[in-house]
């Protein structure tokens, strides 16, 4: 998608949210398309409100966590992240934004161990696939590079990146 399509789907959203504030399935989906498209400080309130309601709520905690993230607050982003995965230990998001968070703290051993949870709990999850991609050119190791290029060719064919990663990963 071009950023012409998030930005028309924020607006779709926008006046979804409008006629129904009490549906937090749409309220959640709003905050993931304002994360998406960076606009964080209104992700951010919005999400508030649904911490302040539903507190135990994973996915609103997660959120928080990807806006923490964003903002450059990656070691709030891990303290919310542990607290999701110590209640849900199979919430594979958590593991994958945990990564993230570590990756942004510059502990890139427990970033990859978090993106590996991910994977294994959800082994659809092309962004913890192109995580782990990262941390195998990273490592120079092209057998684990050829390993994640394949996992994002089998979850995404018609997405170019994973062909260029093989390609890199055979030179």
């Amino acid at each position: 998608y071009g950023n012409n399509q998030f930005d028309k789907a924020a607006t779709e959203y926008a006046s979804l949210y409008q006629d129904h504030p009490k549906d937090l399935v749409v309220k959640k989906n709003y905050i993931q398309l304002l994360i998406l498209i960076n606009r964080t400080d209104e992700a951010r309130k919005l999400n508030d409100e649904v911490v302040k309601a539903k507190p135990d709520d994973p996915d609103a905690q997660v959120y928080k966590a990807e806006i923490d993230i964003r903002s450059g607050k990656a070691s709030d982003a891990v303290t919310t992240l542990q607290a999701v995965l110590k209640n849900d230990p199979d919430n594979a998001i958590a593991h994958y934004q945990e990564g993230l968070a570590y990756d942004q703290l510059g502990d890139s051993s427990k970033a990859e161990a978090d993106w590996r949870s991910a994977v294994q709990l959800r082994s659809d999850l092309v962004e913890a696939h192109r995580a782990l991609a990262g941390v195998a050119i990273r490592r120079g190791d092209p057998g684990g590079l050829a390993q994640e290029a394949e996992q994002i060719i089998a979850i995404q064919p018609a997405a170019p990146d994973g062909y260029l990663l093989r390609a890199v990963a055979d030179i």
